[in-house]
C-alpha cells in the first residue's frame, strides 16, 4: 500500500535535521516536513488530536479504557515479500515470539537481528501494533526481526514481561541458525514500556551479546516525584491554540509540582504489585550504571512528557562515556510509531534504524 503522506515528507525529514541542546546534550532535532512555524503539532497529529480530544479528556482511568485505546492502525509498505513465521517459548508462563525476515535473497547466510518489546504501560498493547513497522524495518535492514508477545499486568505483573524478554532473547540463541541470524549482530528495542523492557534486559550481559538499543521514548524512571532533574513545562514551546490538545499529552511523564499522578500511579501500580522499589534498576533502568548499556539509538516526540526524562538519560548516558544518539521529532505526541504509514516520522525512525544496524556491522 501507499503512505497516506507524500513521499517527500520522508526526504525533507532526512535532509533538513538541526542539532539543539538539551540538558547539555546534542539532540538531532527533525522539523514537521510541512510546516516550518514554532509550537504548532504536525498538521496529521493535529488532525488526530481534533478527533480525539473530548474522548481523551472524558476518558475515565481504567485499565479496560487504556487497553482500548491502545494501538494505532498502521500500513504495510514492504517492497519485498517478508516471510512471517510464529514460534512458542516454553518457559513459566508460555509465550509466543512472531518472526519476520526477506525471503530474498536465499543464499544470505547471516543477518542482523532485533528483538522488540511492544509498548502500551506493561498492560495494554499487543506485537501487531508495530507489526508493519518491524516488518519494514526487516526490509530495510535486511534483518531478522523477533516481535515478543510478552504477557500483561495486572493478570501478570512484573517481572513476568521482563522475564520473558530474557526468554526470547535465550530462545533466539536456539534458533539462530534456523533464521541464519548472525550471533554476533544482535539488538533489543522496543517502544514506551517496551523500550523499558529492552533496557532492562540487556542489563543481563551473559544472556547474549547485544550490539545496541533502538527506543522510542523508553519509560527511564518510574518514580516520577523524586527524578533526579527538574520537569518544566517551558521546555515545551506551544502556541496558545494549541495547548488545548497538547497539555493532555504531557501527562505521563510530568513531574512538576502539581502533576497529575493519577494516570502514571495506576500504570505503576498494575505493573509493580509487590511494593517493589521504584529505583530498583531492573524496574528504572535510569539508575543502571549508564556507562554499561550498548550504544544506544532513541527517539523522542517534541510532545511527549516522557521526553525531559529520556533526553535527560541520553545526556547522563554520553556524559559518563557511553553512547546515546537521540533524534527529536517536531510536532508530533508518544506513540508516534503505531501510526506508521500515517506518520512520515515513523518511516523515516525505520530508516534511521536501519542505518544503525548497518553502520555497527
Amino acid at each position: 500500500m501507499k503512505a497516506f503522506y507524500d513521499e517527500k515528507f520522508v526526504d525533507i525529514l532526512q535532509e533538513k535535521e538541526s542539532v539543539i541542546s538539551s540538558f547539555g546534550n546534542d539532540i538531532f532535532l527533525r522539523p514537521i516536513p510541512d510546516d516550518e512555524r514554532e509550537g504548532v503539532l504536525d498538521p496529521r497529529e493535529f488532525e488526530l488530536a481534533k478527533k480525539t480530544l473530548k474522548e481523551r479528556v472524558a476518558m475515565v482511568n481504567t485499565i479496560e479504557n487504556l487497553r482500548r485505546q491502545t494501538g494505532f492502525p498502521n500500513i504495510n509498505l514492504n517492497t519485498v515479500e517478508i516471510i512471517t513465521d510464529c514460534f512458542e517459548v516454553k518457559g513459566e508462563l508460555p509465550f509466543r515470539v512472531w518472526v519476520y525476515y526477506p525471503r530474498k535473497p536465499f543464499d544470505v547466510e547471516k543477518r542482523a537481528a532485533v528483538l522488540y518489546a511492544h509498548g502500551g504501560s506493561w498492560l495494554a498493547g499487543s506485537p501487531f501494533g508495530e507489526e508493519n513497522m518491524l516488518k519494514y524495518l526487516s526490509q530495510k535492514a535486511d534483518a531478522v526481526i523477533f516481535n515478543i508477545e510478552y504477557a500483561l499486568a495486572p493478570e501478570h505483573p512484573f517481572p513476568c514481561a521482563l522475564n520473558q524478554v530474557k526468554e526470547a532473547i535465550k530462545a533466539l540463541k536456539e534458533k539462530a541458525s534456523l533464521y541464519h541470524v548472525d550471533m554476533d549482530n544482535i539488538y533489543l528495542s522496543g517502544d514506551s514500556s517496551g523500550a523499558n523492557l529492552a533496557l532492562v534486559a540487556s542489563q543481563e550481559k551473559e544472556l547474549l551479546p547485544i550490539k545496541g538499543l533502538l527506543l522510542y521514548y523508553p519509560v527511564v524512571a518510574v518514580d516520577f516525584p523524586t527524578l533526579p532533574f527538574e520537569w518544566k513545562e517551558e521546555h515545551y514551546v506551544m502556541r496558545e491554540e494549541y495547548r488545548p490538545f497538547i497539555l493532555p499529552r504531557l501527562i505521563l511523564g510530568r513531574s512538576d509540582k502539581g502533576a497529575d499522578l493519577t494516570l502514571p500511579s495506576l500504570i505503576f501500580a498494575t505493573y509493580l504489585r509487590h511494593n517493589e522499589n521504584p529505583k530498583d534498576v531492573l524496574i528504572s533502568p535510569l539508575y543502571y550504571p549508564l556507562k554499561e548499556y550498548p550504544p544506544i539509538l532513541m527517539f523522542t516526540a517534541e510532545y511527549d512528557g516522557l521526553r525531559e526524562q529520556d533526553e535527560y538519560f541520553a545526556s547522563e548516558v554520553n556524559e559518563c562515556g557511553g553512547y546515546c544518539k537521540t533524534i527529536r521529532y517536531k510536532g508530533i505526541h508518544h506513540g508516534f510509531v503505531d501510526k506508521f504509514g500515517y506518520f512520515p516520522q515513523a518511516e523515516d525512525s525505520v530508516l534511521e534504524m536501519a542505518k544503525f544496524i548497518n553502520e555497527c556491522r
